[in-house]
């Protein structure tokens, strides 16, 4: 005859959830180009910001490039999303008028975090802003006169 023994049968017991470690914050990126100060005028149809890389981003990660018209007031800037060391500038952001507009810009990195409703990016600070620089850009050609 035999005999059957059951064995204990034990269920697995839940453990810590892991919870993902974020990396720590990156340095400021340097600004490579314009040169703090510089002048665009009308000859100068684009604009190209430069800084340097602070390293390999990840997948989730950018550099955040704001452009503000310091000029107009706080209302008027870009934010633009890059993984690129560069950016051009719209010229649908050169200024309308003929007066030269002082233009401050900063770069950080940030990291996505998800997204809304709308399946826009939720981003997050994953850096330090670099120091601000300012160029000035001088907008559209004045009017021509009319020849009588």
């Amino acid at each position: 005859m035999q005999i059957q023994v059951p064995l204990c049968m034990r269920a697995a017991t839940p453990g810590p959830t892991p919870t993902p470690t974020l990396p720590p914050p990156y340095l400021a990126p340097h600004l490579l180009l314009p040169a703090d100060g510089a002048s665009f005028t009308l000859a100068d149809d684009i604009v190209t910001l430069q800084w340097a890389s602070i390293g390999t981003l990840r997948a989730n990660e950018v550099y955040q490039v704001t452009v503000e018209d310091v000029t107009e007031g706080a209302g008027r800037r870009i934010i633009e999303y890059v993984t690129d060391t560069k950016l051009i500038i719209p010229v649908s952001f050169r200024p309308k008028d003929n007066l030269p507009h002082v233009m401050r810009w900063t770069v950080t990195t940030v990291r996505q975090m998800g997204s809304d409703e709308q399946g826009e990016p939720i981003w997050e600070s994953a850096g330090t802003n670099s120091m601000a620089r300012v160029f000035s850009w001088t907008g559209a050609a004045p009017a021509a006169t009319s020849v009588p």
